[in-house]
């Protein structure tokens, strides 16, 4: 109704509605329009967007920007769970990401980085060509493990995308360790787009091993 207000990204500005449309292209142009301190908010995208959303939502509803409320929510573990290594390179445990969309968005964070992902499990044979073709934008290389190794192997070479089978993920993590160029400007991405149980009990199982693993190869 002419009530109601809808925030709604730029792309479906041509989509008919009888509400007070808000349309924005980025996170930026909501903070813009409802006066939101990027700097008050402790998210970083993909995050940050659900975050300005919320407060957005919260100003139209209270009027009100509560910033320590946004705060207090706790984010999950193994979906783009960040760690350091004792020489301050960045590790991501991405393990919840099960499925080729969720890998992907993750490679857009670190778009800016040289990425080393491991990659492979159980993909329930799902089409992992997007993702391959996604992945040519990017400075990467992939350590591959799990059921679907071949398959991803062989995609690599189609799409020619540096890859190493590595067949497991402690040979995947001690393999990251000792490459010459993975420094403090890279990041090593645990993110499989693909399902876990072909080699552990759950993706929980398997992000905690990734820790594990990492941790243990510093000694």
């Amino acid at each position: 109704s002419r009530n109601d207000i809808a925030i709604i990204p730029a792309k479906f500005r041509n989509y008919k509605t009888e509400a007070n449309v808000v349309y924005y292209n980025n996170t930026s142009d909501i903070e813009k329009e409802y006066k939101i301190s990027r700097d008050e908010v402790n998210y970083k995208e993909p995050f940050l967007m659900d975050a300005i959303l919320a407060l957005a939502v919260s100003k139209i509803i209270t009027n009100k920007i509560d910033y320590n409320l946004i705060n207090n929510f706790v984010q999950d573990p193994h979906k783009l769970e960040e760690f350091r290594d004792f020489k301050n390179r960045l590790w991501v445990d991405d393990s919840k990401a099960t499925n080729v969309d969720a890998t992907i968005q993750a490679l857009k964070i670190y778009k800016k980085k040289k990425i080393f992902l491991i990659l492979g499990g159980d993909d329930k044979n799902a089409n992992l060509t997007p993702l391959f073709e996604a992945m040519k934008e990017y400075n990467i290389s992939l350590y591959l493990i799990g059921q679907n190794i071949n398959k991803l192997y062989q995609l690599s070479i189609e799409h020619n995308i540096k890859s190493v089978k590595s067949y497991n993920l402690k040979d995947a993590v001690k393999a990251i360790m000792n490459t010459d160029n993975f420094c403090i400007n890279s990041v090593s991405l645990l993110s499989p787009s693909a399902g876990s149980l072909d080699q552990f009990s759950s993706y929980k199982e398997r992000g905690e091993k990734f820790k594990e693993f990492v941790y243990s190869s510093l000694n």
